[in-house]
Parts: structure tokens; C-alpha cells; sequence
């Protein structure tokens, strides 16, 4: 490679690293633990990735390739590593040009290989565009910049579409060029030059035609798109309301059972003798409300969590824990767990790193909005607000 073509490549490279790097710096919270240089070659992802790994053995959350390549050639060293042994999160692999070539960039996002990639325009009739004018001596922007696009899983397959199609035409656009050649080539009279004319014309009209039906084509894909995601949207919405309605109702049928436990019981005690409970197997105030406490909060996370699996866990009927959680607490098994939770969430809501949603799953809500309404009734506010 000569030497001003090596210089240019290495100034490229250290541009993109550069600008990655200015962008994450509005992400405080987001590190960089590792940095090598490779030859844009996938061999060379690989081996900077093994660099990176004698240094560092700590957690990965995503790797950006200066190009699709060697972002690749790095995900199969992490691979074949297990995608780092221990680590619960699974790496992502960002990379740079998204070709639409057969296993080029866009395929790769497409298949899950790259979470996405960047469109890198080549722009090359501005470039030349640009040196006449250097050459000509004509006034010129220094500072162009280039528009570009990111491809994601999203719309990989609507862009390969595209791609592949304006391939064709194009393909199909120079054979019929190459056939107008030939015929003015051949013809040496007027007559066949009107021909080689009329050919042309019919070119011009028929990639007009083209373009019309590509665009037609690309519109009916986005409607398509649009209308699947507004469907997702609404039963995504229906299914978290039915699922925060059916978690009322058991909160609800939760305590009614224990009240109406506490109260048959109550009504068949007061027609039997009373017999001196035995203070052996009644636990001291602080030790069964600790013991009660860590209960609910070792599962805490889960949404079917129940009163009942607190009595078996704990050795006693699910009448007894709901009378003595009921007369130190003054409040029902059913609340306490709720409260516990809520205050879980009000700790994690410090995070803001966290969705509402993902705090509510984390304390064992299985409806975002049901609870979004508990804790407004709790602390009497919405979340973040």
C-alpha cells in the first residue's frame, strides 16, 4: 500500500475510535475498559480482542469495531470463550460500513450477529466534484460532511430490500446502456441514430417506472410496518391492564381469605374451651416479625409470592401468621409485603439507569401500571415524579 493511502486508512481509523469516543462522553456511566488496533481485517478483530483479554478479565457490555469486520472477529473470541465465563449479560457488537453485500454488514445485524452498524457513505461523484474544483482553482467547502444512517435489526431487512432491488434495475439499466452503445457503434446513418435515440428515451422512461414502483414499493413496507407496530403497541397496552387487573383481584382475594379465615376460626374457638396457649411455640414479638420480615424480603422479587408460602416457610397456619403479623403490625401479611415492595422500588428509583417498569418487575410486580397505581396510593406521588 503506498504510503499516503497507509497514512489516509490510519487517520480514518483514528477518526472513527475519536468519534465514538466524544460521543459516550455524555455517558458518564459508560466505560471504556480496553482499546487495540487492528487492519480492518476480521483476523485482526480477533487478535486486538486477545490483546484486550490478557489486560482485562472483568465484565463486557459491548465492543465497537472500527468496521463490521473486526467486530466480528472479536465476537468469536468471546464465543469461544463463552461470552466471558461467569458474566450474566450477554456482550453486544457494534460496528462501522453496514455493506449490503453477502455477508457484508447488513446481513450481520440482520442475523443478530451486530446489535447495528453504521451506514458509511463513500459519496464518491462529490469527491471527484471536489478535486476539479481543487484542480480548477475554483472556491471549495473544506469541511464537508456526509450524511449517514445507522442500521439496526429493525430495518436491515427493508434496507436489503432495497439494496437488492436498486441492483437489479441497475443491472438491468446497463445492459440496456451497453445495448445503445452497440447500436450507435453500428450505425453510421441518421436513421439508426434516431433508433439509438428512441432507445434511450425508453430507458429514461423505463427506470422512471422503476424508481415510481421502488418508492411505491418502500411506502406499502413502512405502512406495513407502522400498522404492525401500532397493533403490537395496543395489545402490549391490553395485556399489561388485564395483567394489573388480575393482580388487584389477587391482592384482594388474598385478604379476604385471611380475613375470613381469621374470623371462622375466631367463631369456632369461642364455642370450644380455652386452653392456655403454650408460650413455647408462640415466638417472642421482635423474633417473629424479623423472621417474618426476611421471609418476604428473600422473595421478594417474585411475582406469585403468597401469604401461604410465608406460613409453610415459617411453621404455622395461615390463619396464626395472619393473627400475629394482624397484632404487631397492625396491618394484614397482604399490605406488609406490598409496602416492603414499594420501598424496594422507591430504593431502586435512585438508579436512572432503571426503567418504572423494570423496578416494577425487579419487586415482583407483573403489571408496570398496577404498579405505578400502588405507589401513588403509598407514597402519594407516581414514580420519578
Amino acid at each position: 500500500m503506498p504510503k499516503s493511502v497507509a497514512s489516509r486508512v490510519l487517520l480514518s481509523a483514528k477518526e472513527r475510535h475519536q468519534g465514538f469516543a466524544d460521543a459516550i462522553k455524555k455517558y458518564p456511566d459508560l466505560k471504556i475498559v480496553g482499546y487495540a488496533e487492528g487492519d480492518w481485517k476480521e483476523e485482526s478483530g480477533a487478535k486486538a480482542m486477545e490483546e484486550i483479554l490478557k489486560y482485562y478479565d472483568g465484565p463486557i457490555d459491548l465492543v465497537f469495531g472500527d468496521n463490521d469486520r473486526m467486530a466480528l472477529g472479536a465476537r468469536k473470541v468471546l464465543s469461544s470463550r463463552g461470552q466471558l465465563d461467569g458474566q450474566k449479560n450477554e456482550v453486544l457488537y457494534l460496528g462501522v460500513d453496514a455493506l449490503p453485500i453477502p455477508d457484508g454488514g447488513m446481513e450481520n445485524v440482520r442475523d443478530g450477529l451486530l446489535i447495528a452498524s453504521g451506514i458509511y457513505p463513500i459519496c464518491g461523484d462529490e469527491l471527484i466534484e471536489l478535486a476539479l474544483k481543487i484542480l480548477r482553482g475554483e472556491p471549495y467547502e473544506k469541511n464537508n460532511v456526509l450524511e449517514t444512517s445507522i442500521v439496526t435489526k429493525e430495518n436491515a431487512n427493508v434496507l436489503l430490500l432495497q439494496y437488492r432491488e436498486v441492483q437489479k434495475r441497475a443491472g438491468y439499466i446497463a445492459k440496456m446502456h451497453n445495448l445503445v452503445g452497440k447500436i450507435k457503434d453500428e450505425s453510421e446513418t441518421q436513421t439508426m441514430l434516431s433508433i439509438a435515440m428512441c432507445l434511450f428515451t425508453g430507458v429514461v422512461f423505463v427506470f422512471l417506472i422503476l424508481i415510481i414502483h421502488a418508492n411505491r414499493v418502500k411506502d406499502c413496507l413502512n405502512e406495513e410496518l407502522r400498522q404492525k407496530n401500532d397493533e403490537l403497541i395496543r395489545k402490549n397496552e391490553e395485556l399489561d391492564a388485564e395483567k394489573a387487573r388480575v393482580e388487584q383481584q389477587r391482592d384482594q382475594l388474598e385478604e379476604q381469605r385471611d380475613q375470613l379465615l381469621d374470623a371462622t376460626t375466631q367463631t369456632l374457638t369461642e364455642n370450644q374451651p380455652a386452653e392456655p396457649e403454650k408460650s413455647a411455640e408462640i415466638p417472642q414479638k421482635n423474633e417473629f416479625m424479623e423472621k417474618f420480615l426476611s421471609c418476604v424480603d428473600k422473595k421478594l422479587d417474585s411475582p406469585t409470592l403468597s401469604v401461604e408460602d410465608i406460613s409453610q416457610e415459617m411453621c404455622v397456619s395461615r390463619v396464626q401468621l395472619y393473627r400475629k403479623v394482624k397484632s404487631l403490625a397492625q396491618k394484614s401479611p397482604v399490605e406488609i409485603i406490598r409496602e416492603r415492595r414499594l420501598q424496594r422500588a422507591s430504593e431502586l428509583l435512585q438508579d436512572p439507569s432503571l426503567s418504572i417498569s423494570e423496578v416494577a418487575y425487579r419487586v415482583g410486580f407483573s403489571a408496570p401500571s398496577y404498579f405505578t397505581k400502588c405507589y401513588k396510593e403509598f407514597f402519594g406521588k407516581n414514580p420519578r415524579s
